[in-house]
């Protein structure tokens, strides 16, 4: 069940709406098994950031915190397969200046599956938007920042973003998007 949704809200978001397909977001749910999910129009995780202190993101607000599934570590890898494998997921925090300014210890796996990001663990049961992100990085090591660090990354451009239909939410016959 998506939390706080308007009923007239779209069960899907609108196509083209995004610069990059792989961040154009189609929609966002839980598999049976309670994984949250974010569903894209083209092959997610498909465009990786070029530059050293870029990410990009996908982001699910939850009702037990925000998300994000990032990639800061895949433009490092040797081929298509290894860069599936280096994103990963995050809980995250943002300050009043739109820095996130905490990467809490939680990591979870987060994983691509053709036009899906997969983010486990989360403990949620309720999805309030998404959002497909290009992230500045401002420090070195984003998951270990020096000791008083305000801003790890910023927000440097918003792809997409989405709030859908609380009748969208659940995926127990869903086919693969």
């Amino acid at each position: 069940m998506v939390g706080m949704a308007q009923a007239d809200q779209p069960k899907r978001d609108a196509k083209k709406d995004s610069p990059l397909k792989d961040f154009d977001l189609k929609r966002y749910g839980f598999k049976k098994n309670g994984d949250a999910y974010v569903a894209v129009y083209g092959r997610a995780g498909q465009t990786l950031p070029a530059g050293e202190h870029t990410a990009y993101a996908y982001v699910i607000f939850t009702d037990t915190g925000i998300y994000a599934s990032d990639s800061h570590e895949a433009q490092h890898a040797d081929n298509e397969e290894v860069a599936n494998k280096s994103w990963h997921g995050h809980k995250v925090e943002f300050n009043e200046e739109g820095c996130i300014d905490e990467i809490g210890a939680f990591k979870s796996e987060a994983y691509i599956k053709n036009h899906r990001v997969i983010i486990t663990d989360t403990g949620a049961t309720q999805i309030f938007k998404a959002l497909t992100v290009e992230l500045e990085i401002l420090v070195d090591d984003p998951d270990n920042p020096p000791p008083g660090t305000t801003c790890i990354v910023r927000v440097a451009q918003v792809f997409d973003e989405a709030v859908l239909a609380l009748d969208n939410i659940k995926d127990d016959n869903a086919k693969e998007d």
